[in-house]
């Protein structure tokens, strides 16, 4: 189910609907009370019939079995629910409602918009005394009447989403009729008649009915009711003036940590529908110092480039490429990235960023696969490609330098990937140094999962170690590899897509893997499809965010004590998610998320952390005969000052989630930027030792400086500052 989150504000004359985060409830509240509202519903109560308002003018009654604690808005605080049957609040009327300077506001979140379904109303049948009013949803938009005592006027707003939150204002007055939807004014008129008798009579005194529309009904009384509401209804209040632009924004801020940003950007295009897996792939294609995406999907695989360091993106279609899994590498070591993609296809960088289909470079015996993993099997430098079959065993691409670069495949048994019973479907697969040799090792989702380690010799062994999922055509989800207790082994959390079943948490203590779900308080039971990692919150720990195909994300804050808390901080991006990844889209220092969507545009989350307490990292291998030239694989630690204490591990450009790999720049939360610590980076030539202060460090790509980005090159002296600029073709 989708959670975004609206606020829903009327003052005569205005209609306002705004998304945010969840503050604090006690927060929320008294930021309401400071407005001075002449009526305040919270809808809080998780029992009995009585709808308190907080300002006692005029305290209502739950009617017909509407459904209280239902999630709210705030997280902490509830909000009541209504099945579209018959249920509704019933609010009576005092002589305080009767505003002619006047604001009316809710959240709401419909679990239905495709007919026509109540949200407030204060009114009756006829145009009687004046002042009448009706908030509602009709062809799919929020719609407001008022009328005269011998007209209508009307308002709506664009059309919404099921399953997501809005916040509503209304304002009415000598300003006119203005509508607000999540803080942004969507529509007005120039009517300055109110509920009072600006509107020519003597004023509207009907009681308030929520989730149903009054307008059929007697007069004085709610009944007969129509057009009953299916979904939650949160935070209502009337004010006797109209609101100015700034307060609704107040009103409509729930405080989230983080901001929806999807339409502002240009990132809320459709890449996927169905179960065909769209992944995300997040690299600086055109090398200007920004992070542009690859996103692949059934409807369309897209390329969306980075402008001016987030603030928009400019969308493009991949001809020839379809859903499911992909690979970020360099696969001619020429210092830009291109892509793999499982329908073993190179689309080449030409540098700057125009992606050409070159084909298969002569791997074309895989079949009936949705994966394709990047990584140097044999340490030459060079990447390789590593893709699960479905019907003809599992291979490895070899790639043979030269120009042109060209891949030669092999199935051969003594590679040890195709032993009885390690192949089948051919689904999605993760990767990760596992066994901390320096290869990259394989958790292919087939059977209970067959995990692969490296031998260290371009050979590997499967050996599940504990690990034990389920997995099928019907259980397709995107498992994701991570240091989450900072004990510098990866551990592992695999999605479970089956509805009423927890995912799995494997941590893992050098040697196997324990299932620690339950004892980490992981409690979600969705259909989950995808998950990530990721320090959200720059404390030094890798938090969990899953991706479910039917319900709210849900983001789990890790404590450090090696368990976790679900917090909700505007994260819940709901529809029937794909993929997601944490990643520093705009370079502000803080992990944002992406997430794809079936059957819907994807989502852009911003964090609005905004501290200094982080740093980032970029590497780049020397090429043939040393590390492959994107990193791919390579370990990142940090360390305290001394070089004694791990702080925290990541890895690069692993291949992860519902078909998506793990940014190629990586980021350490729970930094004190002006103290020093040493970043040692896992080369193929050896571990690199590089001091740095994060606050003296920074990055510069084309015309972009980074602050606080390390670059570490391969062969190369110790660099706090770099700065490079690429030659112009």
């Amino acid at each position: 189910m989708e959670r975004f989150r609206w606020v829903a504000i009327l003052t005569f004359g205005l209609v306002t609907l705004v998304s945010g985060a969840p503050v604090e409830a006690d927060a929320y509240r008294q930021k309401i009370l400071d407005l001075n509202p002449v009526g305040y519903w919270r809808l809080g109560e998780s029992s009995g019939t009585n709808a308190a308002d907080e300002v006692s003018a005029s305290d209502g009654t739950y009617r017909n079995g509407v459904s209280l604690g239902q999630t709210g808005v705030m997280g902490a605080d509830t909000s009541a629910g209504f099945d579209g049957s018959n249920d509704y609040v019933e609010i009576p009327h005092v002589a305080d409602f009767l505003v002619d300077e006047g604001s009316i506001q809710f959240w709401f979140k419909a679990s239905r918009t495709s007919s026509r379904r109540g949200l407030f109303t204060k009114d009756s049948s006829g145009f009687d005394t004046g002042g009448h009013v009706s908030i509602y949803i009709g062809s799919k938009r929020v719609k407001v009447r008022l009328q005269s005592t011998s007209s209508s006027k009307t308002l709506q707003s664009a059309q919404i989403s099921a399953d997501a939150w809005y916040h509503v204002v209304l304002t009415v007055g000598a300003g006119g009729m203005k509508l607000y939807l999540n803080g942004a004014e969507v529509d007005t008129d120039s009517y300055t008649g109110g509920l009072g008798t600006s509107s020519g009579g003597t004023g509207n005194l009907e009681p308030i009915a929520l989730g149903s529309n009054s307008w059929g009904s007697d007069d004085l009384v709610v009944t007969p009711l129509q057009n009953y509401f299916s979904g939650d209804i949160d935070e209502v209040a009337i004010f006797s003036y109209a609101l100015s632009p700034a307060q609704i924004s107040t009103a409509a801020d729930p405080g989230w940590l983080f901001t929806d940003v999807s339409a502002t950007t240009g990132f809320n295009v459709q890449t996927a529908s169905g179960t065909d897996a769209s992944g995300l792939h997040w690299a600086d294609l055109d090398a200007d110092g920004d992070l542009d995406v690859i996103v692949t999907g059934s409807v369309a695989s897209r390329q969306l480039m980075n402008v001016n360091v987030g603030a928009s993106f400019s969308a493009s279609t991949l001809s020839g490429m379809s859903g499911r899994q992909g690979a970020l590498v360099d696969i001619d070591n020429d210092d830009d990235i291109d892509f793999w993609h499982r329908d073993e296809a190179l689309f080449e960088n030409d540098g700057n960023a125009f992606m050409t289909d070159i084909g298969d470079l002569g791997l074309s015996q895989p079949s009936n696969n949705e994966n394709a993993v990047a990584a140097d099997v044999d340490h030459d430098g060079w990447c390789d490609i590593v893709m699960f079959s479905g019907s003809n065993k599992n291979w490895i691409g070899r790639l043979q330098s030269g120009a042109p670069v060209s891949l030669v495949g092999t199935d051969d048994s003594s590679y040890g990937l195709n032993d009885s019973g390690d192949y089948g479907n051919g689904d999605l697969c993760s990767a990760g140094d596992v066994n901390d040799d320096g290869f990259l090792d394989f958790f292919y989702h087939y059977g209970s999962g067959k995990l692969f380690l490296s031998n260290g010799d371009g050979t590997y062994a499967e050996n599940a170690s504990g690990i034990s999922v389920v997995t099928g055509n019907s259980d397709k989800m995107g498992s994701a590899w991570g240091d989450y207790d900072n004990d510098g082994d990866l551990d592992l959390f695999v999605p479970r897509y089956d509805s009423g079943q927890r995912g799995y948490l494997w941590r893992q203590d050098g040697t196997s893997f324990t299932n620690v779900t339950v004892a980490a308080g992981l409690t979600d039971t969705s259909r989950q499809r995808s998950a990530c990692w990721g320090d959200y919150d720059n404390d030094g720990d890798l938090d969990l965010y899953i991706a479910t195909a039917t319900g709210d994300n849900v983001l789990y804050r890790n404590l450090g004590t090696g368990t976790f808390s679900p917090v909700d901080e505007g994260t819940t991006a709901s529809g029937a998610a794909h993929d997601s990844v944490f990643v520093d889209y705009d370079n502000d220092g803080d992990v944002d998320i992406a997430v794809t969507q079936a059957g819907g545009t994807n989502t852009l989350l911003r964090n609005n952390t905004d501290d200094t307490n982080y740093l980032k990292v970029r590497v780049i291998g020397g090429g043939g005969g040393l590390t492959n030239k994107a990193a791919i694989g390579v370990r990142v630690d940090l360390y305290n000052a001394t070089g004694l204490t791990l702080l925290a591990r990541r890895d690069i450009g692993l291949a992860r989630g519902f078909g998506g790999s793990a940014p190629l720049w990586v980021h350490f939360g729970g930094i004190t930027n002006t103290d020093t610590y040493i970043v040692k980076v896992h080369f193929v030539s050896g571990v690199r030792n590089v001091t740095v202060v994060p606050q003296t460090a920074s990055t510069t790509i084309g015309s972009t400086t980074i602050s606080q980005m390390l670059t570490v090159k391969e062969g190369g002296k110790r660099i706090v500052r770099w700065e490079e600029v690429r030659p112009t073709p």
